[in-house]
């Protein structure tokens, strides 16, 4: 019997590899102070994050890289024609043994990890949640994994890759087994200027004018 499948709405998760110069960010890892996982977000269950939440600040030439990418990806993807800026940008570290839970990240429209670091096989994976699943009313379990019936779907982090995702697609990191600390830096992106339509339009520039009268 012959058929066809439509894959309806899929998610974009791409993955760029970075051909610019950003081993400044490694002399700044080396430099900062990090705290246990859980003392703000709970996102890293035992993993830690910079103090700093807006480290892209202090490197406007990787920030501005990263959002070069993005804009790419919106432009031959989505044919978004709008202007974008990272928000909070943090810096991670993942030891041997440690992992993170399953979260989200709220008040951002994308959100994206960038692996500026060497790793080896033993580097514990980004993994993304299925959303569909929260909609499942019944467990049925496959022969084998694909993409129609994955719960969860892993990319394992390489030297200089950088990776895009929705902000709502649950992701975590499943357990690091390298000696070697697992770093990166992870980041939020909203979209700024005038967008949307009609009574659904937005200028961010409108906020600044209200401060200034």
């Amino acid at each position: 019997m012959e058929y066809g499948v439509a894959q309806m709405f899929p998610i974009s998760v791409p993955i760029f590899n970075v051909v610019e110069d950003t081993d400044e960010l490694k002399t700044y890892a080396a430099s900062r102070t990090f705290f246990d996982g859980g003392q703000t977000s709970g996102e890293l269950d035992n993993g830690r994050q910079s103090k700093n939440l807006r480290v892209l600040n202090d490197y406007p030439k990787i920030n501005q890289v990263i959002l070069k990418y993005f804009s790419i990806f919106c432009k031959e993807v989505f044919e978004y024609e709008c202007d974008f800026m990272i928000t909070t940008s943090w810096l991670t570290i993942t030891k041997q043994g440690q992992s993170s839970g399953f979260h989200n990240h709220k008040n951002s429209f994308w959100s994206g990890v960038y692996y500026y670091d060497e790793y080896d096989e033993l580097v514990g994976d980004i993994q993304f949640y299925n959303p569909l699943r929260t909609f499942d009313n019944f467990e049925l379990i496959p022969k084998k994994k694909t993409l129609a019936n994955a719960i969860a779907i892993e990319i394992k982090p390489t030297n200089k890759s950088l990776i895009f995702f929705p902000s709502f697609l649950a992701h975590r990191v499943t357990t690091h087994y390298s000696k070697r600390p697992r770093h990166s830096i992870a980041f939020n992106i909203i979209p700024i200027n005038h967008y949307g339509n009609d009574d659904s339009t937005y200028d961010t520039d409108w906020i600044i004018n209200n401060q200034k009268v």
